[in-house]
């Protein structure tokens, strides 16, 4: 069963071939298992794009961390005679 969301699926098209190379443990191999093409420089390229700032969808980030708010010290006993 995979729980992953639909569209974290990573994959790429061979440009020599076009068949279809899914990760492996996270992993692209630099070397395509149905034409034994050298897709280094593609994957890298690929990872690049992805990368890339803009290139997801917005997504919106979490809201800074506020300071703690530090209990304030205990005032001086006032003495009122």
């Amino acid at each position: 069963m995979c729980f992953r969301p639909p569209g974290a699926e990573q994959a790429i098209e061979c440009p020599k071939c076009g068949r279809k190379i899914t990760a492996v443990m996270g992993n692209i191999s630099p070397i395509c298992p149905f034409c034994d093409a050298d897709i280094a420089s593609y994957v890298d390229e690929m990872k690049k794009k992805a990368a890339a700032p803009g290139s997801a969808p917005g997504v919106p980030g979490a809201p800074a961390p506020a300071a703690p708010n530090a209990p304030k010290a205990p005032g001086a006993p006032s003495h009122s005679q």
